[in-house]
């Protein structure tokens, strides 16, 4: 491969038809064959570090370097004849065919249909997207939390390498088609997720210092991003001597802990750019970290999303032979888990790289790149543009629900993905709110003031999951007036061994199916006629029982 050039050129001179440039300017000048290369790198990176990273992914972590695919990984490439289907790349590829059906200009309402014609929905945000799709809901609503109650996971961070592909070093471009498509299936935390990654790739096109990509890629994130704080503090603790295992530490403790879900977005992404800056931009040595990174970590994404930046960075050369070889050039498979594809999969990674560098000419000639004599010649954009904050709360669901209380200390959680058997979350569920803290000391808060009437009665409608258990604890004013263990009663029984959960998504609901709500009344006339705090709270500290989400169908008073 040729090397690329980056040079300071006069537009007059070279890129007089350049609608993007101004009259002097930094270009990135590739061939249509390097950049179909690199992209092609970009493609096979990914591959090659979720095949050998699927060993960890929600499991304990990796205790050394590994080299080589473990003999099982081996053993289902070797079998397949080519790489297998995940939704790591499956779901970027479904997206390219609706680029190349819709055009370049491709909207996240057309994304979402797109979904819909591939029977798309698996697991964690997808499956709530397929589920918002089929109910009605465009592209633009199904990845809102009030539809998506995963919308700080993984999806779009592990999606937008696509997006980076289709613009190469035009990271401004590549953070905005991140945003508006990433809005499929997340929100806040997850599209600001696959926003830095494209960034991070796009940029890596000619930003050859992984750690200043790091420290420039993090500026399109607006300050209050985790995302943001989380790679900051990482760089601010590398700067100051700590080692990448002190940085990974921190990640866990300080973003583990937030977002439980083992394929949440921020701690995530965390590994990763912990992994870029201590990797000296080695794959293998930085994808061996994100392994090492955590236990019960989604370690083949993080892994994953190191190794495409280092890819855009250097290409085919990143790349072990000995990782890439047993792909024979192909990808194939007929299932994605346990969905049939709608249409079987079987095509040349080379092809796929093609097809992809054709979209991404068209896209770049629309936002005005010269491609003249088989070479691109792109405007480098080095001021990144701060996105706009994007922001979501697990407390901000009561607006959906009752906008007249206030909601306090509610968890994240990951109800619906990642392990198995993870704790409840917060989200909105129809005209159900459902709650799990954040602080298991302290619990839930629902809090309101309100003037009662003459004769007044509070009336709630709760319940817990079968085989789950909270406590209801409600004050006016400083008194306690009520306290009940809300119980779900018997625990579903499952085929599976007694070790195993089922799908957290199946167990929900199936739970759905038989909860049962316990209707409460409470006479309050001891404070008729007075204006009061009252306060509803979930304890999740309960004996001799396994706690669990609270389901708060309403809150009434009765007033006369």
């Amino acid at each position: 491969m040729k090397k690329h050039i980056v040079g300071l050129l006069w537009s007059f001179l070279l890129l007089g038809g350049c609608a993007a440039c101004t009259s002097q300017e930094e270009v990135l000048v590739l061939t249509v064959e390097e950049y179909t290369e690199r992209v092609k790198a970009m493609w096979l990176a990914q591959m090659m570090a979720v095949h050998q990273g699927w060993d960890f992914e929600h499991a304990p972590a990796a205790v050394y370097d590994i080299a080589e695919y473990s003999p099982r990984r081996l053993k289902t490439i070797v079998d397949n004849g080519a790489a297998t289907i995940d939704d790591d790349w499956y779901y970027e590829m479904v997206a390219l065919w609706g680029f190349e059906k819709y055009g370049p200009d491709m909207t996240v309402d057309q994304l979402g249909q797109q979904w819909l014609d591939y029977d798309m929905g698996t697991w964690g945000s997808a499956f709530y997207t397929r589920q918002a799709l089929l109910s009605g809901k465009k592209g633009s609503e199904a990845g809102l939390p009030v539809n998506n109650r995963m919308w700080f996971t993984v999806g779009n961070q592990n999606r937008s390498d696509l997006y980076a592909m289709l613009t190469p070093g035009m990271p401004n471009l590549t953070a905005r088609i991140s945003r508006e498509l990433g809005h499929v299936n997340s929100y806040a935390e997850g599209t600001d997720g696959g926003v830095l990654m494209g960034v991070l790739e796009s940029m890596a096109f000619y930003e050859k210092d992984p750690r200043e990509l790091l420290k420039k890629s993090l500026k399109v994130l607006a300050p209050q991003s985790p995302h943001r704080l989380c790679g900051e503090e990482i760089i601010r603790m590398a700067e100051s001597g700590a080692s990448w295992q002190e940085c990974m530490k921190y990640v866990e403790e300080r973003w583990g802990i937030e977002y439980p879900g083992t394929n949440s977005a921020v701690w995530n992404a965390g590994f990763a750019m912990v992994a870029l800056y201590f990797g000296e931009g080695d794959v293998m040595k930085s994808i061996n970290m994100a392994y090492q990174a955590s236990d019960f970590s989604d370690a083949d994404c993080q892994a994953a999303n190191v190794a495409t930046i280092l890819a855009a960075m250097k290409g085919l050369s990143a790349l072990p032979d000995h990782m890439i070889e047993p792909f024979h050039d192909r990808i194939k498979g007929d299932h994605l888990g346990f969905m049939k594809l709608s249409e079987p999969v079987d095509m040349s990674i080379t092809e796929l790289a093609r097809r992809t560098a054709q979209v991404g000419l068209r896209l770049m000639k629309e936002h005005g790149v010269k491609i003249e004599d088989n070479k691109i010649y792109i405007p480098i954009e080095r001021k990144i543009e701060t996105q706009a904050p994007e922001l979501f709360s697990p407390n901000d669901f009561v607006e959906y629900w009752d906008p007249r209380w206030t909601l306090s200390r509610a968890g994240y959680g990951a109800p619906g993905g990642g392990l198995r058997g993870i704790r409840g979350g917060t989200f909105v569920d129809g005209s159900v709110l459902v709650t799990y803290p954040r602080d298991e000391v302290r619990g839930v808060k629902l809090q309101r003031t309100i003037r009662l009437g003459q004769n007044p009665v509070m009336r709630l409608k709760v319940a817990a999951d079968p085989g789950r258990k909270w406590l209801l604890l409600v004050y006016v004013q400083h008194d306690r007036v009520y306290r009940k263990i809300i119980d779900g009663g018997a625990p579903l029984q499952w085929d599976e061994a007694p070790e195993d959960y089922p799908q957290p998504l199946h167990e929900y609901e199936a739970s759905k199916k038989v909860r049962k709500y316990i209707d409460v009344a409470i006479d309050l006339s001891a404070y008729a006629g007075q204006e009061v705090v009252v306060r509803a709270m979930q304890s999740i500290l309960v004996r001799n029982g396994f706690p669990g989400n609270a389901y708060w169908k309403s809150i009434e008073f009765e007033q006369d």
